[in-house]
């Protein structure tokens, strides 16, 4: 198994050597036509090599550092998505792109080299969602599960004026869990802060959580807390919310499919597809729209980096919450007591979860 590769695979200090030492300069294939950085496709590596010229030396360094690393780490950077979602964070200049790149390049000040940017970073993301699977999997005994999306209808601009807008939606889903634990309608949840990027030209997005609830019964009465709670939340600014909430909720009725709702909740942000469905509009006309695509790029990376700088991504409460007397997971101490069952659950067929937003082709009519 996959995972099981990952697991099992060191974290060397030779690799710091190897990225060092071992790196080569980009040569081109063929000579650049394009006279200007902002209309370079940023998911098309050959595109960047052939006209890297237009690149500055920090960001040539960094790309370079992402093209190799699956050559390194197939293990760890298998996901096909991985040099697209890289190359267009690294040349839009995302914040962390410095960090981001350099993951499993150990140094003294990080012995591990992980960068620990879950957002973004398939194997960081990978780290923290197996904490959860350890914590909630071997517990599928000990409650009653539910897998729960808390969604919008509609969709919400994303740049520098509007993304902090997506704070008051995941504040909002915080707000209506916290109540139905309290209120007793459900005994405990352990959600994730997602963000799915429905387009580019323009750029909308949807923020939403997706969770995994204890609960005896989650019916019409919890679902209506819910709804409730999102529709009477205003915004920081006092403002009522403009989206109306989009609940989905469905049995987990296996251990196995427990196991493959927790590694759900968990994933990197995938932003290379969507900016590749809008590049051919942004081709047009001799690349007529391709500098507002890669604003837009740019705008969501810095804004993403911004509203969750200071922001946990992940919550619990009741009885999924570690720090709680109810609390039905399992403690740290005794994850490796667990390592043989999840191994053997692990090989079982998986049992896909269906997402109600990501899943599905979404098309923005301004």
């Amino acid at each position: 198994m996959i995972l099981a590769a990952i697991q099992s695979t060191p974290i060397s200090t030779n690799h710091n050597s190897r990225f060092q030492c071992v790196i080569t300069p980009m040569q081109p294939v063929h000579p650049g036509q394009i006279n200007h950085p902002s209309i370079l496709n940023r998911t098309d590596m050959q595109e960047l090599l052939d006209n890297q010229e237009l690149l500055g030396a920090g960001h040539r360094r960094l790309l370079e550092l992402v093209r190799r690393k699956p050559e390194f780490h197939p293990e760890r950077f298998f996901d096909p998505h991985y040099l697209g979602n890289s190359t267009l964070l690294v040349a839009s200049n995302y914040p962390a792109a410095k960090r981001y790149a350099f993951c499993c390049v150990p140094n003294e000040r990080n012995p591990s080299g992980a960068c620990k940017d879950h957002r973004f970073c398939p194997y960081c993301n990978y780290l923290f969602r197996e904490q959860a699977v350890n914590t909630y999997v071997p517990a599928y005994h000990n409650g009653n599960w539910h897998f729960l999306t808390i969604s919008f209808r509609g969709h919400l601009a994303f740049d520098s004026a509007n993304a902090s807008i997506s704070l008051d939606y995941w504040d909002a889903c915080k707000a209506a869990l916290e109540q139905s634990v309290d209120s007793k309608l459900v005994k405990g949840a352990h959600w994730t802060e997602e963000i799915a990027i429905l387009s580019f030209l323009p750029l909308r997005v949807m923020p939403h959580i997706h969770a995994i609830v204890d609960a005896d019964t989650f019916g019409e009465e919890q679902i209506d807390q819910l709804n409730q709670t999102l529709t009477t939340r205003h915004r920081e600014e006092k403002e009522p919310l403009e989206l109306m909430p989009d609940i989905d909720v469905r049995p987990i009725n296996s251990e196995r499919s427990l196991l493959d709702r927790v590694r759900y909740l968990y994933k990197p942000i995938n932003i290379a597809p969507r900016y590749d469905a809008a590049w051919p509009v942004a081709e047009d006309n001799n690349r007529a729209r391709a500098w507002e695509l890669n604003s837009e790029a740019r705008e969501f990376a810095a804004g993403i980096f911004d509203v969750r700088k200071k922001r946990f991504r992940m919550y619990s409460k009741g009885t999924l919450n570690p720090r709680a007397k109810v609390f039905i997971g399992i403690e740290r101490e005794d994850w490796e007591e667990q390592a043989e069952y999840l191994r053997t659950l692990q090989s079982q067929p998986p049992e896909y979860p269906d997402d109600p937003i990501e899943s599905e082709e979404q098309t923005v009519v301004e």
